[in-house]
């Protein structure tokens, strides 16, 4: 949670979906959007996924879902019990999380950092200030955790932003009462991740299920996503290790295929 010289120190110039929105350029009609995977067959000779939109086939896949979501998918055969338990005992986090934002960073002329974490009633918990580096406007991004969730995601639409803001007066004053936008994202609404930020595993899974169950891979399937990282996990960098590991893992059972053949 450190800012300087922590995980939270640095954002992204183009936001948080900038990395994504630069791989999708580059791998360009490859990526296809809306497209939901519903089905996952695996064995010896490859992988057939099945999707909303159609059928694609390979030797092998990489799957980066979170846990809690690949609920959602069907795999024949069924995935090996270590599998299986290891999902069973990561559930996702909750939270929410909410932007305000305004003119100018007012609050930095009265010499606040709009950094906060709150203990009080409200609903956001963390705060920070997330305006662009040359100060063009000013932006609160705020967090929602845990059981606080539940009870703000149960208020209507108008008494959620009213909380939300309530809570940043306390950090900037009362002109945090009055942002030229106001957005807010309930990840734990998310049908395709299912909370956030990331899964947690519960007391005996690790012990129980992890050595295979982590991120072994499953005869064609290899695991990625930013929970089988050993460094960074839940992170953006956890996901980002995650992906060159498992691209490895998947190079090297080719090239083992290809002898086999051979």
């Amino acid at each position: 949670m450190d800012t300087g010289g922590g995980a939270q120190e640095s954002r992204f110039h183009d936001g948080a979906v900038g990395p994504a929105a630069a791989i999708a350029q580059l791998l360009g009609p490859r990526v296809r959007l809306g497209n939901p995977v519903r089905a996952v067959e695996y064995g010896d000779r490859g992988v057939t996924v099945t999707t909303t939109e159609g059928i694609l086939r390979a030797r092998r896949a990489i799957i980066a879902v979170p846990p809690a979501a690949l609920t959602a998918i069907g795999f024949s055969p069924a995935l090996p019990s270590s599998r299986r338990g290891w999902l069973a005992g990561n559930a996702m986090g909750r939270v929410a999380k909410i932007h305000a934002c305004y003119p100018t960073p007012f609050w930095r002329e009265r010499g606040l950092a709009g950094i906060a974490t709150l203990y009080d009633d409200g609903p956001i918990g963390v705060v920070f200030d997330n305006s662009p580096a040359d100060g063009a406007m000013g932006a609160l991004v705020g967090f929602v955790y845990g059981d606080r969730v539940e009870h703000w995601a149960a208020m209507d639409s108008d008494a959620r932003r009213a909380a939300a803001l309530g809570s940043l007066t306390t950090v900037v004053g009362p002109s945090a009462l009055h942002p030229t936008d106001y957005t807010e994202k309930n990840w734990a609404a998310d049908p395709f991740v299912h909370g956030g930020y990331e899964a947690f595993a519960a007391p005996g899974a690790w012990t129980a299920f992890g050595r295979h169950g982590w991120r072994e891979p499953t005869v064609s399937l290899h695991w990625a996503g930013t929970e089988t990282a050993d460094q960074w996990n839940g992170y953006m960098e956890g996901a980002i290790s995650a992906g060159y590991r498992a691209a490895d893992e998947l190079a090297d059972s080719l090239a083992r295929d290809r002898k086999s053949v051979v």
